[in-house]
């Protein structure tokens, strides 16, 4: 079975899957406000966390870009999912994980 095409590239021994959904990023800010309201424990608001918020922005902004450019181009992603027709069909989930567009994107990742 043909592998998941990601960019940027994962580590599958540190990622299960390289594909998220912007509502995931909403849950990391969720999860800290209600544990900062609920415990009043503003220690897990260290450097780590701001560097995890930082990168959450610049995903934001970056999912927040026009697919096309001004002449109606497809525009280079800064991320990208591809997963091959025949493991969606296998998959347990069983459902079809191309992203739109997903004939007109590339095929090689620059």
């Amino acid at each position: 079975m043909a592998a998941d095409v990601v960019k940027p590239a994962v580590d599958p021994n540190v990622t299960f899957e390289g594909k998220y959904a912007l509502d995931s990023l909403a849950a990391f800010l969720r999860i800290t406000n209600v544990y900062v309201r609920q415990t009043r424990d503003k220690t897990v608001l260290h450097e780590q966390w701001y560097a995890a918020l930082r990168a959450l922005l610049r995903v934001l902004q970056e999912q927040s870009q026009s697919t096309f450019d001004d002449e109606g181009n497809l525009r280079d992603a800064a991320y990208s999912f591809k997963r091959p027709a025949g493991a969606s069909s296998d998959c347990v989930y069983n459902g079809p994980d191309q992203p739109p567009n997903s004939k007109l994107s590339r095929t090689r990742w620059d």
